[in-house]
């Protein structure tokens, strides 16, 4: 626990947890559209925002401030519910990649490989072969 993490490493790390949150909100809000037939207008109106700002949010991993995270998933009747997963548990590959190329091995769990490989950013043929 003494080393100290370059400022690489903690990018990549802000970016991983950027894109899961992201993710977990895309995956809900998709599933209420096709459910019940929810809109960006519905989730808008609910958390007192405009429409284009639900767009601008859904498009793509910004950095949401965490009180915008749980307006969005209030506004989907959810909440977060994260898991910690200890970075010595994940597995490693080679022991010759860099430190940044190894945590990109992270099983996540409940989402299948497809989806994974989306988040992770991998191609299909290197998410089969894990």
């Amino acid at each position: 626990m003494s080393k100290v993490l370059s400022k690489g490493d903690l990018a990549y790390f802000q970016a991983q947890t950027r894109n899961l949150l992201h993710e977990l909100v895309l995956t809900e809000f998709f599933r209420l559209v096709d459910e019940k037939g929810f809109t960006k207008t519905d989730l808008a109106k609910r958390i007192g925002r405009d429409k284009a700002q639900i767009t601008r949010w859904l498009r793509s991993p910004t950095n949401l401030q965490i009180e915008t995270v749980s307006d969005l998933l209030a506004g989907m009747a959810g909440y977060l519910d994260p898991n910690f997963i200890r970075i010595q548990d994940l597995p490693v590959r080679n022991q010759q990649e860099p430190d940044w190329a190894r945590f990109s091995e992270i099983n996540i769990p409940n989402i299948d490989n497809a989806k994974q490989s989306v988040i992770l950013g991998r191609s299909s043929s290197t998410a089969a072969s894990t």
